[in-house]
């Protein structure tokens, strides 16, 4: 009888099925060109647009009565706010005059704020006597808010105002002269009391050379709802071709009705010799979206 020995079984049974030991075979080979191939080289993410600052379709409530001072604070962006105020101030001697004006605010950017006052009209009135109407004159401005509000530091922001001469000057409603005004802002909030302090400097036109004003109001405002506000300030200082000083105190309050539509009003009375004496103030915020602003024109 044919005896097998283990050896010449092995034997056979490679020779016969050699598969198993070429899979173990093509395992190894695989791992080995697995460990030879380097890794996946990492791809950046790229990087996040920023969103758009003014891409805030919905309009902001805003509501602020007529006051002498001016805010830190610009116009929504992409927003056109106009106040339109009707003025009633008494000139003496039985003559009152009628000033109908209308401002546009523009919020080109976050912190820009572009300034139209438009021509509006001006009448004069005396009993007895026929009255004098005629344009008063326009002015255009620019607002850069360069610091927002800290914890120690209020919000700061420069003004720039220039007056173009359009109302007729020998009816007393205009120098006919060009002005130049420079003021710098502070504004503070806390809780619901704001606080506007102002410093402005005036260089107005002459007929020799040019005088010279500076000014400075300190302005309280309190909101006593979400929609209704009361504002008290102070201002003064020397006025440009005069040596009468101005020394005033406002009062005065707004009521929001909408997001876009705001009434206000007000009254100033002078405590010495300079003028206006006194002023009667009343008129509404209107304000749009009309879109166009810096981002859209850099093509974000």
């Amino acid at each position: 009888m044919y005896v097998k020995s283990p050896i010449f079984v092995v034997a056979a049974a490679l020779f016969l099925n050699p598969q198993p030991f070429r899979a173990e075979s093509a395992a190894g080979e695989v791992a080995k060109a697995s460990e030879s191939v380097a890794e996946p080289i990492a791809v950046a993410p790229e990087p996040a647009l920023r969103p758009d600052p003014c891409a805030d379709a919905e309009l902001q409530p805003n509501s602020m009565s007529p006051t002498w001072n001016i805010q830190a604070a610009t116009v929504q962006c992409g927003a056109l706010e106009t106040d339109n105020l009707a003025v009633l101030q008494p000139m003496g001697g039985g003559v009152t005059q009628w000033t109908l004006a209308t401002t546009a605010k523009y919020g080109l950017a976050p912190r820009l704020q572009l300034r139209w006052g438009m021509p509006g009209r001006i009448s004069q009135h005396a009993a007895g006597t026929r009255p004098v109407t005629g344009t008063t004159d326009q002015a255009v401005g620019l607002l850069v808010h360069f610091r927002d509000q800290g914890a120690w530091l209020p919000a700061l922001a420069i003004d720039y105002g220039m007056k173009i001469p359009t109302a007729n000057p020998s009816k007393a409603f205009g120098s006919g002269f060009v002005d130049h005004v420079l003021t710098a802002v502070a504004s503070r909030d806390t809780g619901p009391y704001h606080v506007d302090f102002n410093l402005a400097a005036t260089l107005a036109g002459a007929v020799r050379g040019h005088d010279h004003a500076m000014q400075s109001g300190l302005g309280l405002s309190r909101t006593f709802t979400h929609s209704l506000m009361g504002t008290v300030e102070v201002f003064g200082g020397s006025q440009a071709g005069t040596d009468d000083r101005l020394g005033a105190v406002l009062l005065g309050g707004s009521w929001g009705i909408r997001p876009w539509l705001a009434l206000n009003g007000g009254t100033v009375r002078t405590y010495t010799a300079g003028s206006p004496r006194q002023q009667v103030m009343a008129g509404f915020i209107y304000t749009v979206l009309p879109g166009l602003r810096v981002a859209r024109l850099r093509g974000r």
